[in-house]
């Protein structure tokens, strides 16, 4: 007789809809579980462990519930942040952001990268989304400040290297997606000012587009406001890294009050560091907020938010390196 082997367990079908779950999110934007009639939102939350001691089911089943949180966030960016879904890059698959209606035309631009993982375009955190509250893990916010101060935006998705198993031109690395936005949405907008919002490994690649586009990034980047950034060594390009140094400030986990500053880091380049009045690396954001609401709102009334002469000082520096440079490298 031949050996009788388990038979392999079906793979679970989970639902494709947060009311398939039993879960909605109420009226403060808190995702909680249904009552029995299926239409009434409860006070209870999401329960992880659906299969209690089932660690693999309940994993699965959380994955499978982040997919939906990633289309309901896409959904609300453009029904309740207004944006419009763009596509970007080469041949189809292509990647896609979401931006302001018009934002090719607006003076000031805000440019806001995820960081790196399963979040996609306007999640910070996707465990804030399910644990806590849309407001403190997705854009919205952000969105809400955008809209009232009149700033064009533009919501990159630098995680989207796929799209159903095919490789997407132009966006393989969240380097190179964030490097194609700005060529082609940024660059022939019209915006004298930009801003730059990154969350962690965002900070990376907001370092990289500066390297990549170095006088225009400095011409135009009014401010980096990174929350948590991972990033380390800067560009290397003296007057892009005095730059970063002027116009940056990275809000970090800490249990210091928002704001208070902190010793530099060695491996942050330079870029002020300052506490994000929270100890939890996904809360940053969300607990800096306020502060990077508060400069947005000086770029826009015309300063520079941080030692405006000396950043001005270090842009005419820059410029006349890159002039003594360019003849070095005609000789």
């Amino acid at each position: 007789m031949g050996l009788c082997l388990p038979m392999a367990p079906e793979a679970t079908a989970f639902p494709t809809t947060f009311k398939g779950f039993g879960l909605a999110f109420n009226p403060s934007g808190e995702l909680r579980q249904l009552e029995e009639d299926g239409e009434t939102v409860s006070n209870r939350p999401f329960n992880f462990e659906a299969k209690p001691g089932d660690k693999a089911y309940n994993q699965a089943r959380y994955e499978a519930l982040g997919e939906v949180v990633t289309e309901e966030v896409y959904h609300l960016l453009e029904t309740r942040g207004g944006l419009l879904r763009k596509e970007v890059a080469g041949p189809s698959p292509r990647a896609f952001v979401f931006t302001s209606p018009g934002y090719e035309t607006k003076e000031r631009l805000l440019l806001l990268i995820h960081g790196s993982g399963v979040v996609r375009a306007g999640q910070w955190a996707r465990r804030l989304i399910i644990n806590d509250s849309l407001d403190k893990g997705t854009v919205l916010p952000f969105l809400g400040e955008a809209r009232r101060e009149e700033w064009g935006v533009v919501v990159l998705n630098t995680n989207l290297e796929e799209v159903e198993g095919e490789e997407v031109v132009g966006s393989t690395s969240p380097e190179e997606h964030a490097a194609t936005v700005w060529r082609q949405l940024v660059q022939g907008s019209k915006a004298e000012r930009v801003v730059v919002v990154a969350h962690s490994y965002g900070g990376v690649v907001a370092v990289h587009l500066a390297s990549t586009f170095g006088e225009e990034w400095r011409s135009r980047v009014g401010g980096l406001l990174m929350t948590d950034s991972v990033h380390g060594r800067l560009t290397g390009s003296p007057p892009t890294d005095r730059h970063l140094a002027a116009v940056g400030r990275n809000w970090v986990s800490s249990s210091q009050a928002l704001g208070t500053p902190l010793p530099a880091w060695g491996r942050g380049g330079g870029i002020e560091r300052v506490s994000a009045g929270a100890e939890q690396h996904e809360l940053t954001t969300w607990a800096a907020s306020s502060q990077i609401f508060d400069i947005m709102g000086n770029i826009k009334e015309g300063t520079k938010w941080k030692e405006e002469e000396e950043l001005e000082t270090e842009e005419k520096k820059a410029k006349k390196e890159d002039k003594e440079s360019n003849k070095k490298e005609e000789l």
